[in-house]
This record gives C-alpha cells, sequence and structure tokens, in this order.
C-alpha cells in the first residue's frame, strides 16, 4: 500500500478533556474499532492524519500500524469531528475491517463528460445521486463510480442508476431506475431553485415561531444536550 495511505499510530493514554493537551502538541486523538475488535485509544501527528484524510477520504482502505503491535490493521477513515469555526482535525475513528468479507458502504459519483443539451439548448445539469451504496470486499473497493453524462443530447434527457459503471466485483445497492442526472430547461431549473427558496423560508419562518413557543427552563435548570457524534468518547472530549 502507497505510503500516503498508511499511518503510525501510538496509543493513548489521555482521555476525557485532557485531550485539548494533546491537541495543542500537535497531536490527534484517535480510536480504532470494528472487525469484533475493541476499541483502542489512539494518537497521530495532527500533519500525518490531515494528509491521510485528504488522500483516502473516506472510502478507501488504509493501514494503521499500532503501536507495539506487530501487523498493520485493514481500516477505513469512518468519522473525523472537526472545529465548528475552524475546521480544525479533533478526533478521528477508524474502523477495522476483514479483507476476505465484503462490506457494504457508499462512495462517490463523479459525473464525466460533457452533456451536449447544455452548450447547444442551454439546459441546465442537475446531479441527484452524489453516493452510491455498494458491496464488494476490502481489495474490490472503489474511491468513487462515474456515471457518462456525454449522452444526454436533448432537453430533459436524463442518466440512472443503471447507467453508473462498476467492476463486475462491485455490487451497487441502489434501485437501477433511480436518476442519478438530469437536464432540465432554464425555466424548470429556475422555477425549482425558487421552491427550494420558498421551502427554506418557510422552514426558517416555522423554526422562529416554533422557538417563541418553546417554554423557558426553570430557574438552576441547564438544558439537555445532545451527545456529540465520533462515539462516547469523542462527545467527553468536548
Amino acid at each position: 500500500m502507497a505510503d500516503n495511505r498508511s499511518v503510525v499510530a501510538e496509543k493513548r493514554q489521555i482521555i476525557g478533556k485532557q485531550v485539548r493537551t494533546l491537541r495543542r502538541q500537535g497531536v490527534v486523538p484517535a480510536n480504532i474499532y470494528g472487525h469484533q475488535k475493541e476499541s483502542v485509544a489512539l494518537q497521530v501527528p495532527k500533519e500525518t492524519i490531515a494528509a491521510l484524510i485528504r488522500s483516502a477520504g473516506s472510502s478507501a482502505i488504509v493501514e494503521v500500524s499500532v503501536d507495539g503491535e506487530a501487523q498493520p490493521r485493514p481500516a477505513l477513515i469512518k468519522f473525523v469531528q472537526r472545529h465548528a469555526v475552524t475546521d480544525e482535525i479533533l478526533h478521528v475513528d477508524f474502523y477495522q475491517v476483514s479483507m476476505t468479507q465484503k462490506m457494504t458502504l457508499d462512495v462517490p459519483l463523479v459525473m464525466i463528460g460533457d452533456p451536449p443539451a447544455v452548450k447547444d439548448y442551454q439546459g441546465v445539469l442537475l446531479q441527484l445521486v452524489d453516493n452510491i451504496s455498494i458491496r464488494c470486499l476490502p481489495t474490490d473497493l472503489p474511491q468513487h463510480l462515474e456515471v457518462d453524462i456525454s449522452g444526454l443530447a436533448e432537453l430533459e434527457s436524463s442518466v440512472h442508476i443503471s447507467d453508473v459503471q462498476a467492476p463486475s466485483s462491485v455490487e451497487i445497492l441502489n434501485d437501477p431506475e433511480q436518476m442519478v442526472a438530469r437536464v432540465e430547461t432554464p425555466r424548470i431549473a429556475a422555477e425549482i431553485e425558487a421552491e427550494e427558496a420558498a421551502a427554506a423560508e418557510a422552514a426558517a419562518a416555522e423554526a422562529e415561531v416554533l422557538e417563541g413557543e418553546e417554554a423557558p427552563a426553570e430557574e438552576g435548570e441547564a438544558p439537555a444536550e445532545a451527545p456529540a457524534e465520533g462515539g462516547e468518547e469523542a462527545a467527553a472530549e468536548e
């Protein structure tokens, strides 16, 4: 496996809110779990984990070499927790996989080609599906799947899941008839944008009404907080 798809991690002794000390030192707390394995707390240099995320994303197998273990662990980057304002990486979850068992996950769907209807008739290309569900062995896992849109020569023409290009070793789980991209007329596209804007305004207005009707908390009573994503430990760290 390429060096940019592997990472060396140390076992982590610091947990809870004390991990802020690690972050100030340029170290990102992490966990690895899955494939009938107990969760192990890890720590990885910030620059190393940032490069790994850029290279592998969430749909490529990476090798996690844990300090003290003889063999690296094959894993996926399952979740990345980031700071809401600075986008700093706060915590990473690795999911260990079995290289001999098929797995199910979503991968990005990428459109290739130039649809003539956009150039010839000023049509508006709409991509309706961003990710596609697949099932395959980790060794056959593609980073993305492609759909050719160069055949969209007329307005209202479309492509479907059945048109997506996939290796024979990869099973697509979406409905073959599901539409993934379509060329709309400029008028229809504008109407869609207007409807979406109106729906967003209506939702915002409804939220303001509900907020105004919400009863204030009793004195001394703190409002409940939802747990953070990334597992119980990631919530405790913040």
